[in-house]
């Protein structure tokens, strides 16, 4: 009666599982309730990630580091790094940062979490988003897209949403072509660390 579910299908519906159900259900939550949600969801998909790993799908050089190009990577992602500063600098005094973004986190919790954001947004969904589409494009775009949806359980913030979409565009885009969560992870730490600690 119903014909075989492809693999094209299962990621699909893992990605709206892992990714898209802690987005619906923490947004009717306050901030504090809404890390309760989004934990559970996190170990399940590192879980997800060790797994993927140990079957050979998530690689070391093809998703966590391209060692034969690694110069090259550090470039690019410093050049992405440094044109994001030198925009958000020009931009700071018509930046409507909130009140939640600009305290002061310890350095160490800063690169703890982008780490762990990198780690589930480029490491697990690109090569998942690889899985169903074919298009560098629409996978950077829908990576993008669901790095930004997270942040909208955070207190509303338009500032924060376009400044989540536009990295993670770039972000999505770098990783694709060069994989490096340990590059794309100082990238992340640098920005927030500024926005966090400057602004």
């Amino acid at each position: 009666m119903f014909s075989k579910i492809t693999t094209t299908q299962k990621t699909v519906f893992e990605i709206i599982f892992l990714l898209g159900l802690p987005i619906v259900i923490g947004s009717f939550l306050n901030l504090q309730t809404s890390n309760f949600v989004i934990f559970p969801f996190a170990i399940l998909i590192m879980l997800r990630i060790f797994q993927l790993y140990r079957r050979g799908i998530i690689t070391k050089e093809d998703d966590f580091q391209e060692s034969k190009h690694i110069i090259k990577s550090f470039g690019v992602y410093s050049i992405f790094t440094v044109f994001a500063l030198l925009v958000i600098f020009s931009i700071k005094d018509f930046l409507d940062l909130p009140y939640w973004l600009v305290n002061d986190e310890p350095w160490l919790f800063i690169l703890l979490h982008a780490f762990l954001q990198e780690l589930i947004y480029r490491t697990y969904l690109i090569n998942r988003l690889k899985i169903i589409f074919n298009n560098t494009f629409i996978i950077t775009f829908f990576g993008a897209f669901v790095f930004a949806g997270i942040h909208l359980l955070l207190p509303f913030s338009l500032t924060v949403i376009i400044l989540t979409f536009i990295s993670g565009f770039f972000w999505s885009f770098i990783y694709q072509k060069y994989p490096s969560l340990v590059f794309v992870t100082i990238s992340h730490f640098l920005l927030n660390w500024v926005l966090i600690s400057w602004f």
